[in-house]
């Protein structure tokens, strides 16, 4: 049995509460001259308060949405080629980060939105650097070389070294404005990212070693998260776990769990984390993850406290045959230590309470 790997991140990492204060000083430091600042919406008024402050942020783009489409992140990228700009700065959640990545990626390329969805891109690698700071503790995006983004209601993933930041900043004092339920929301997808690391076909000794870690910083931290956001420790906390899941799973890719969050998400209208959620207790047990009768009902606990949906019966119009076979079809199903077949991922559906 072969039991060598391989593990690299080139993201290098800042983390701590008020690290937000080192953006002028690694910009000076590695020489950026001007950026473009990509936000969430809800962070609108603050990414116009940096452009104040800082003279090298030339323009701002908060159009961003939950799911992306395609068309945004181009509209970025020709704000970034009209501004000159040499760093691309994202401030939010996962999908805002995602877009940026790709934009800085797509910048000076020539890949167009069509060759995204249907080949692999050719991405140049000299694209624009992205800077990473992440406003929720959840996706990882800050350190990972994938992004996901839609074409109308077609989404796709895909995984690129031209894609990694080239660095992140992340101040859990960002998250203490989310409110309860996208607590739980990206918490249960920073939990999914550990789990499916530990229990992939591409696990290493060094993700497991992040991937636990994360695990049990979750099961410390996300409950009095939801319930106090102004809880310090626990915020931290659990930005913490977010970052470790994220240089988890950029090394192993993420499975079962994401296979299926897709279609979900696409047809059934769940967010992201939640759709991760979904089926993340069940899997946990089928793969054979340490402590899993517990890890489900602490996944179904949090589910039930946020609102979220946990079975077939909260999927309306569902199609049965049609969930199973997408989910089965995705990339990231291959992953899975267990192989999953129709029979046995409708049983796992089914049961679902």
């Amino acid at each position: 049995m072969d039991n060598g790997f391989a593990f690299s991140s080139p993201v290098a990492i800042y983390f701590g509460e008020g690290c937000i204060n080192k953006l002028q000083e690694i910009l000076e430091n590695y020489g950026f001259s001007a950026a473009v600042l990509v936000a969430d919406p809800f962070f609108e008024k603050f990414a116009l308060q940096l452009k104040e402050k800082f003279t090298f942020i030339k323009e701002t783009y908060c159009k961003i949405n939950e799911n992306p489409d395609i068309s945004l992140v181009f509209e970025v990228v020709d704000l970034v080629n009209k501004a000159n700009a040499d760093v691309v700065i994202a401030v939010g959640g996962g999908s805002t980060l995602d877009a940026a990545k790709a934009a800085g990626a797509f910048a000076k390329s020539r890949c167009k939105g069509e060759t995204f969805f249907t080949q692999r891109p050719d991405i140049l690698k000299n694209g624009v650097k992205v800077i990473t700071i992440p406003t929720t503790a959840g996706t990882g995006a800050e350190v990972t070389s994938a992004v996901v983004l839609n074409r109308g209601k077609v989404k796709k993933a895909l995984a690129h070294p031209s894609f990694f930041p080239f660095c992140c900043i992340v101040d859990p004092s960002l998250t203490y404005s989310l409110p309860p339920r996208t607590t739980v929301i990206t918490g249960l997808d920073a939990l999914a990212h550990a789990i499916e690391a530990y229990c992939n076909l591409n696990r290493n000794p060094i993700s497991d070693l992040y991937a636990m870690q994360a695990v049990s910083l979750i099961r410390q931290s996300l409950e009095n998260a939801f319930l106090n956001g102004k809880d310090k420790n626990a915020r931290r906390d659990m930005s913490l776990a977010a970052l470790l899941s994220g240089l988890a799973f950029a090394a192993t890719r993420p499975s079962a769990s994401h296979a299926c969050s897709y279609p979900l998400s696409t047809d059934y209208n769940m967010t992201h984390g939640e759709a991760c959620a979904f089926t993340l207790g069940a899997f946990a047990k089928i793969n054979g993850f340490p402590d899993a009768e517990e890890i489900a009902k602490y996944v179904k606990k949090l589910q039930l406290a946020a609102g979220l949906k946990t079975s077939l019966k909260d999927l309306e119009g569902l199609n049965l045959e049609k969930l199973v076979n997408d989910c089965l079809a995705h990339p990231l199903m291959a992953n899975n230590p267990v192989k999953m077949n129709e029979e046995t991922l409708k049983t796992l559906l089914t049961n679902l309470q």
